[in-house]
């Protein structure tokens, strides 16, 4: 005697809708780090095949007065030192404070 389940057996005619049909093949799954470096690689094989026909300007067509950029490098922010400065001889009177009591 045989016994017949009460379940029918699943087919493979029977296909979820969401799932790819069978002419399409399965896609691996790629991880994200792997996907972002694929795309900055086929983003840098882009560029570099249409190169020269960019239209803006590179570091050799751009002329700078070295004396100008010698002097933005000099250009410090002067108020955050300030405070710094401040800061630590107002902590240092502090502790001498506290040090003579």
């Amino acid at each position: 005697e045989e016994e017949q389940p009460d379940e029918p057996e699943a087919t493979e005619t029977t296909a979820d809708p969401g799932a790819p049909s069978s002419d399409e093949p399965k896609k691996k799954y790629v991880g994200v780090a792997r996907m972002r470096r694929n795309m900055i690689k086929n983003k840098k094989k882009q560029e570099d095949s249409s190169g020269p026909e960019d239209s803006s300007p590179t570091a050799t067509e751009i002329s700078v007065d070295p004396k100008l950029v010698a002097l933005e490098a000099l250009k410090i922010p002067k108020v955050p030192v300030y405070m710094h400065i401040l800061t630590i001889l107002l902590l240092f009177f502090a502790g001498m404070d506290v040090s003579v009591q």
